[in-house]
């Protein structure tokens, strides 16, 4: 379960403060920064969702990284992540990134295309994704 949270981070954060701050001060958060958790199973349009969770464990890591909340829904039929939303202290949805276009490359899934929503602002963004450049999608290696 821990491996997917490296990947999620590497995916959405990479190391945070990297674009503001000078290299001295990058500050480094990795799964051990997050407990996870699974909240249960949910079927939408015939398809059975496994729900887990990750949530930093301070505020210090939630102020660096925007949220504090990471939730995803693992399509457990096709073995891969179809929807993450990054959310607030109160559970308020700041993104959603909805992963889509899927195809096999070296016997894995990988998503073709990531749509993004900020929610703060209503704007979305679809990203067509290389193969080459593709990460695994977080949850394929539960």
């Amino acid at each position: 379960m821990r491996n997917w949270i490296a990947i999620v981070l590497l995916l959405l954060v990479g190391t945070a403060g990297a674009e503001n701050d000078t290299p001295a001060t990058l500050i480094h958060i990795g799964p051990e920064d997050f407990t996870t958790q699974t909240l249960g199973m949910k079927t939408v349009e015939g398809h059975a969702y496994l729900i887990v969770q990750a949530e930093a464990r301070n505020g210090q890591i939630a102020n660096t990284l925007g949220y504090c909340r990471i939730r995803a829904w693992y399509d457990m039929r096709d073995r891969v992540t179809r929807k993450v939303l990054l959310l607030d202290h109160d559970d308020a949805i700041l993104t959603t990134i909805r992963f889509s276009a899927f195809s096999l490359t070296n016997g894995k899934p990988r998503a073709g295309q990531m749509e993004v929503t900020d929610h703060s602002t209503g704007q979305t963004t679809v990203f067509q994704l290389d193969g080459s450049l593709n990460p695994l999608n977080p949850l394929t290696l539960i």
